[in-house]
């Protein structure tokens, strides 16, 4: 699951799109001499090309960026101007109203499809006649049934930058609303703690079974509130409210770790995404990995599908025309990736097959599109968009990446279970 969806993490990175300079309209007004059928928008393993019938054209990225560019039509030959002077040739193969099939100069078959043509290739289906195995669990056509989860400490449950650490080590605590905790070092303890070793991890069990797990670096349990303002942290001490700033916004805590002793703290408390639309349906549940899809084409032919089974332990390989191997695009046993919690406050939460956890940070591209974006520390977004849609209690999170010759769709489904 780490390796195709929640990203999880570790999630997804992306493909950079080929990106082409700009030019200016021939002063002339000259036509390029192509056949009609040529000229238009084109899908690209994802992209879309247009070429205009004045000598330009427009290369739309995955992401929706675009740069122009400017082209020459040949007897078939297709020249591209690209950024610096530097130049694609292509050598048109075959052509009709909705499919273009090309050359490039290492003789590689590139494949153009029309945007509205209905063509399966590049992305969402087989190309050339091959279509992804039926999977009804992948149906996302319905809607959610999904109600926003319930808060059980509305009063304080958030996101706490700890701002003057007091010598504790600990960088930030988070209060989930389904009463559990995250509580992270600093980066120095970061640095030098790691994962837990195999031995521990090896007899950690599920933080849903499990009250409390100590990676040494990210610390997970329960947590309920004893007296007013003050919070047991099942497994490592507890949390007391001691002051508020004229808004009534918790600025102090006094934290207790049984291992370490007694710590004042000050915090600043995170903002949080509102609880609406598709951030109410993400966030404050856990999700239950169910299955994981990895489809690959190669010059818009389906050259592997497969589909892993979380609850098996296995996956399924329907078309595998590269001869890969499952390991490639899987996590298998303890490293599977079972459980997730996105929080609104940032924090992306995932649980490993052996009880073993960490932690990223998520953020919406596009909400209303169900866009999200997921990375690993403040400051490091080196990762990519994917596509959350959710149906009855299930959410899929699809990501794509594209380039000549090749395109790729990565889809994880999981169950709430809250």
């Amino acid at each position: 699951m780490k390796k195709l969806g929640f990203l999880w993490m570790v999630f997804l990175a992306m493909v950079v799109s080929v990106g082409l300079a700009a030019c200016s309209e021939d002063e002339d007004g000259t036509v390029v001499n192509a056949p009609q059928e040529f000229f238009g928008t084109w899908d690209l393993y994802g992209e879309k090309v247009t070429f205009n019938s004045n000598g330009t054209g427009v290369w739309a990225d995955s992401d929706g960026e675009s740069e122009t560019f400017s082209y020459t039509y040949n007897n078939g030959t297709v020249v591209v101007t690209l950024p610096y002077g530097d130049t694609e040739v292509w050598e048109v193969m075959s052509l009709s109203s909705d499919r273009l099939v090309a050359q490039d100069s290492e003789g590689n078959e590139i494949v153009f499809t029309r945007e509205d043509s209905g063509s399966d290739e590049g992305g969402d289906g087989g190309g050339d006649g091959q279509q992804l195995v039926e999977d009804a669990d992948f149906d996302m056509s319905e809607p959610s049934t999904l109600d926003a989860a319930v808060d059980l400490y509305p009063e304080v449950s958030g996101k706490y930058d700890i701002t003057d650490a007091a010598g504790s080590g600990y960088a930030s605590i988070e209060l989930l609303g389904d009463g559990h905790y995250i509580l992270l070092r600093d980066g120095a303890y970061y640095a030098v703690a790691g994962k837990a070793p195999l031995e521990q991890r090896g007899q950690l069990r599920s933080p849903l079974k499990r009250e409390y797990v100590d990676m040494g670096y990210v610390f997970y349990g329960t947590f309920e509130k004893s007296a007013d303002g003050v919070y047991a942290l099942d497994g490592f001490g507890t949390l007391e409210v001691s002051g508020y700033d004229s808004n009534g916004k918790v600025t102090h805590i006094i934290l207790t770790d049984n291992a370490n002793g007694t710590f004042s703290l000050l915090v600043e408390k995170r903002d949080a995404i509102e609880l609406t639309g598709n951030t109410a349906l993400l966030c404050g549940r856990m999700w239950q990995l169910v299955k994981d899809r990895a489809s690959v084409w190669m010059e818009g032919s389906l050259a592997f599908d497969a589909i892993y089974n979380a609850a098996e332990d296995h996956a399924s390989v329907y078309s595998n025309s590269i001869n890969a191997s499952p390991d490639e695009f899987f996590d298998f046993g303890d490293e599977t990736t079972m459980q997730t919690f996105f929080s609104p406050y940032g924090t992306y939460l995932y649980v490993n097959r052996d009880g073993s956890v960490d932690v990223a940070l998520w953020r919406w591209e596009n909400e209303d599109e169900g866009k999200i974006y997921t990375y690993e520390y403040e400051g490091d977004e080196d990762a990519g968009v994917a596509d959350v849609a959710f149906s009855g209690n299930r959410m899929t999170i699809t990501a794509s990446e594209s380039v000549p010759g090749y395109s790729a769709q990565y889809v994880t489904l999981a169950r709430a279970l809250n």
